[in-house]
C-alpha cells in the first residue's frame, strides 16, 4: 500500500511540475507578444498622422476605404490582444474547494495552520489534496493557452495591418 501511494503521489508531483513549466510557456509567449503591441504602439502614431494628412483626402475613394478599414482592423485587433493578454497574464485562480495545497487557498492562512494542516494529513487526504491541486492547475493552464492562442491570432492581424499601413504610407503618391 505504501510503494502504491509513493508511486501516485510521484505521479501527482511530476504532473505539477510540468504544467509549471507550461504556465512558463505560455507566459514567455505572452511577453512576445507585449514586444509586438509595443512595437506597433511606438511606430503607429506617426503612421497613422501621415496617412490622415497626406492620403486619406489626396487619393482615390478605394485607396481611402482600404487605409480606413485596415485602420479600423488594426485598432480592433490591437485592443482584443491587450485583452486576451491580460486575461492570461491573470488567470481566474479561485478555488471551488478550500484545499490546503492549492495556492490560492494556501496564502489565505497563516503559516502555523498550513504547517499544522499539512502535518495532520493522511496518506489518502494528501493525496486528494494532490489531485485537486493538479485539476485546478490543469484549467488554469488551459485557459492561459486558449487566451495566449487568441492573443497571438489576434496580435499577428493587428501586426499585418500595421505592415500594411506602413508601406501605404512610405508611398510617393
Amino acid at each position: 500500500m505504501k510503494k502504491n501511494f509513493e508511486i501516485k503521489k510521484d505521479i501527482l508531483l511530476y504532473l505539477l511540475l510540468k504544467q509549471h513549466a507550461l504556465h512558463q510557456h505560455a507566459d514567455t509567449k505572452i511577453y512576445f507578444i507585449f514586444g509586438i503591441l509595443g512595437f506597433i504602439a511606438w511606430k503607429i502614431i506617426p503612421i497613422l498622422t501621415n496617412l490622415s494628412t497626406n492620403f486619406i483626402n489626396k487619393t482615390s475613394m478605394i485607396i481611402s476605404v482600404l487605409i480606413i478599414l485596415f485602420m479600423i482592423i488594426l485598432m480592433i485587433s490591437y485592443l482584443y490582444t491587450i485583452i486576451m493578454a491580460f486575461n492570461e497574464t491573470f488567470p481566474n485562480t479561485k478555488s471551488e474547494k478550500n484545499t490546503i495545497v492549492f495556492f490560492g487557498n494556501a496564502s489565505t492562512k497563516t503559516p502555523e495552520k498550513v504547517c499544522k494542516e499539512i502535518m495532520n494529513m493522511t496518506d489518502e487526504n494528501s493525496l486528494k489534496e494532490l489531485t485537486y491541486d493538479y485539476h485546478i492547475n490543469s484549467k488554469i493552464t488551459t485557459a492561459k493557452f486558449k487566451t495566449t492562442k487568441h492573443a497571438f491570432i489576434s496580435a499577428f492581424i493587428s501586426l499585418f495591418s500595421f505592415v500594411v499601413l506602413y508601406f501605404i504610407s512610405s508611398l510617393k503618391l
